[in-house]
């Protein structure tokens, strides 16, 4: 199982006069940004701004916008779904551009099956990245920040620049450089043992019970909830683990 992102947000608690290093993302011309930096980009009707973005884990939701060939020799404007990219850097520009040929329909109903993106540095490296489709929330019109900030919810994504009434579980510890971080899997635990069903609750239960003195351990396979719960409990520490069991014992 992949987990996109492990960690909790850190609040920077002292200040410094350095400078600070950021992600420069720029566009390809046929791509228009929606969210980015957790906010809307708003329209363009010229040339698009190279965006900064903080180092770290970074997200931008964008579509494919361009005029495509039809099947009757004219052209005709394609809007692709809207997807999400979330990738890791720090200190670097980077440019954001389809891999394939988008040029008539049948490219178009290729793309939403397979989106096929390229994000690379200015060297011409290709940084790594994941593609999903923005999941779309019922309502009379679409709220890419919401959509967003759900998809982080359900993924475990916290973004580098995170607001943290908007995009970290309120039940998730946010703690500051300096303090003690114990509990951050024992929140988490507690968090994903919400969205879990009672039967995969009672599973995972006798899983840390039957593996409580054992020191490697194999996550468990199965719903999202589960293989996050057992993920997370993997990397408790001793004294997490057994607070976790008394907790789970509790309920």
């Amino acid at each position: 199982m992949k987990v996109m992102k492990t960690l909790t947000a850190i609040c920077i608690a002292t200040a410094s006069f350095a400078p600070q290093a950021e992600v420069g993302l720029s566009f390809n011309d046929n791509l228009t940004p929606l969210v980015v930096d957790n906010e809307a980009s708003g329209l363009w009707a010229f040339a698009k701004p190279k965006f900064k973005l903080p180092d770290g884990t970074n997200q931008v939701v964008f579509r494919v916008s361009k005029l495509v060939d039809n099947n009757f020799g004219e052209k005709e404007k394609f809007n692709s779904e809207a997807f999400v990219v979330t990738f890791d850097a720090a200190d670097v520009q980077l440019t954001l551009a389809p891999d394939t040929q988008i040029t008539r329909l049948l490219h178009v109903e290729q793309f939403n099956k397979n989106p096929k993106m390229k994000l690379t540095d200015e060297n011409g490296n290709n940084i790594d990245f994941t593609i999903e489709e923005l999941p779309y929330i019922l309502g009379l019109g679409r709220d890419y920040e919401k959509e967003l900030r759900e998809y982080n919810v359900a993924k475990g994504i916290v973004p580098a620049s995170a607001p943290s009434e908007v995009a970290i579980p309120s039940n998730v510890q946010v703690v500051q450089v300096g303090q003690l971080s114990g509990g951050d899997a024992s929140q988490m635990v507690s968090y994903w043992s919400k969205k879990a069903t009672p039967q995969e609750r009672e599973q995972f239960t006798n899983w840390v019970f039957e593996n409580r003195q054992s020191q490697q351990l194999s996550e468990l396979e199965g719903s999202k909830a589960l293989e996050m719960m057992s993920y997370w409990y993997i990397e408790a520490t001793a004294v997490e683990r057994k607070s976790i069991l008394a907790w789970l014992v509790s309920q």
